[in-house]
């Protein structure tokens, strides 16, 4: 049975909305055709276009160096391929009203409608068609749907993990940032809920957020399973 991939990739395109703290998407064209060269008798052009863009732009993956300051720590290129290559599932909440606390009993209708199930390491997209409501809106950065508190614990339960969170714990205990500081950093100013890390986990529940990882990091090998690896301060 042949593999069917899906490209899940937005387009990147001149002037790609992004978060204001980053730079924009610049396209530009760099020569055209209108610019001839001719070698004996033989006339050729080209074309070619000039790319400026942010490692935050679109789709992307935050690396485990965009939050550890450490000597050392994964730049995006590092991150094993095959993170990035899962089975998934979507499932469509495109109908829940925007800025609303997505429940349980909605989740498991969701699951129970795709005619699935959620597997330890599976990617689970959740579709809630932002894009088609909010897109090209100053409320596209705030007014989207979010999962309400035992959502998250459901989605916890089944195996989602919490790479970045593990990546920031060890900034806190390298001593180089506070918890307020990694707060002010890792919220509001990177398009995100004002809850940023800690006052997530303080809602989600430090016993997920541990429970979650060392169930990663048990199934996991190699630089994988380092990378969920809690720091003592857990």
């Amino acid at each position: 049975m042949a593999m069917e991939i899906i490209d899940l990739s937005r387009e990147i395109f001149h002037r790609t909305p992004t978060h204001p703290s980053h730079p924009p998407v610049i396209i530009s064209v760099w020569n055209d055709h209108d610019e001839k060269v001719t070698a004996g008798s033989t006339t050729v052009s080209s074309k070619a276009l000039s790319i400026s863009i942010s490692d935050h732009s679109g789709t992307h993956v935050d690396a485990p160096i965009h939050f550890d300051d450490r000597p050392g720590a994964a730049t995006i290129d590092q991150v094993p391929l095959e993170n990035f290559y899962t089975s998934a599932i979507c499932l469509d909440l495109s109908h829940v009203p925007l800025k609303h606390a997505i429940t349980v009993a909605e989740m498991e209708e969701a699951l129970a409608k795709s005619g699935q199930e959620i597997l330890p390491k599976d990617t689970v997209l959740i579709y809630m068609a932002t894009n088609k409501r909010l897109f090209g809106s100053p409320r596209y950065v705030h007014d989207f749907p979010g999962l309400a508190l035992e959502s998250v614990h459901w989605l916890a339960d089944k195996g989602i993990g919490m790479f970045g969170v593990v990546q920031v714990l060890r900034s806190l205990e390298s001593g180089n940032y506070t918890i307020e500081e990694i707060d002010a950093m890792t919220g509001p100013v990177l398009g995100r809920p004002k809850s940023a890390t800690f006052r997530t986990m303080d809602i989600a529940g430090i016993d997920v957020l541990a429970h979650v990882a060392r169930n990663l990091a048990e199934g996991l090998t190699g630089d994988q399973a380092r990378e969920f690896a809690l720091p003592p301060i857990v």
